[in-house]
């Protein structure tokens, strides 16, 4: 994954389960209006440092944990159903592929991090997903 994964703006693409993982008949949907409130990345380090009696400094790193998290203000109730879907999966922790730009081959295996997930009404025709939390698979 790359910083310029991360950036946004234009229409993101799920396929879930991961394709990347070999997993079996991924389904792949993309979001009809570009995601808003787009972190670039909240990312922090797993590890330990120590400093030996001889002052030398030892660190160690088990892993970087990467994470971001986005709204989908406009979704229309065409794409009701594959959100539903697609969170239905997804909230049980199975890995898929976001491709923040869906017109570019870039994309990063998460999985979600939220422990609900809800479709809200915004008027006639037109719903909202908030706050997607999403976490780098390793």
């Amino acid at each position: 994954m790359s910083f310029s994964l991360l950036t946004g703006g234009a229409t993101g693409k799920i396929v879930y389960p991961s394709a990347a993982l070999g997993l079996p008949s991924p389904t792949a949907f993309s979001f009809a209006y570009p995601a808003r409130q787009f972190p670039a990345f909240s990312m922090k380090r797993y590890g330990k440092d120590t400093l030996s009696g001889a002052g030398k400094q030892q660190s160690m790193t088990q892993f970087v944990d990467i994470q971001f998290a986005f709204e989908v203000p406009w979704v229309p109730s065409a794409d009701a159903v594959a959100w539903f879907n697609f969170c239905l999966s997804a909230i049980q922790r199975t890995p898929f592929d976001f491709y923040p730009d869906s017109t570019q081959a870039g994309f990063v295996t998460c999985i979600l991090m939220n422990d609900a997930a809800d479709l809200l009404y915004q008027g006639p025709g037109r719903y909202k997903l908030q706050s997607l939390k999403l976490r780098q698979f390793i």
